[in-house]
């Protein structure tokens, strides 16, 4: 899916089956249907915090940043909800600052969605 340090372009959603989160290489959680990430590159601006990897078939629902953005920001309680999951994803990684305007300032009126289905999802080759 993508690899920690990776620039951050979209937000996901599990369709069906699981994903894998690594951080520093070492598993943290799996996430299976429903489950969403990418969140907190998209709102704090930065690199992907964590590696994305498929554990068998999975299909995904994708927002691209500019719709995730502009659902997100665009209301105060789902700011504040979404500050919340960086706050709890980040952890003693790093403390929650507020959003950051700079990420915050390409917004898009519509969400723009993609189904994202492939067989057994895996990162290709990248650093480190």
């Amino acid at each position: 899916m993508f690899a920690e340090g990776d620039h951050g372009d979209g937000f996901f959603v599990v369709e069906q089956c699981e994903v894998e989160v690594l951080i520093g290489g070492e598993h943290v959680r799996s996430l299976g249907a429903g489950a969403s990430f990418g969140e907190i590159a998209l709102l704090r601006g930065v690199p992907r915090t964590a590696t994305i990897r498929a554990t068998s078939d999975v299909r995904l629902q994708r927002l691209e940043r500019a719709g995730f953005l502009g659902a997100v920001t665009g209301n105060a309680e789902s700011a504040g909800a979404a500050a919340a999951v960086v706050g709890s994803r980040l952890g003693a990684r790093g403390s929650v600052a507020s959003l950051r305007p700079a990420a915050l300032a390409a917004t898009h009126p519509r969400p723009v969605r993609r189904n994202v289905t492939s067989p057994r999802l895996q990162l290709h080759g990248g650093p480190g």
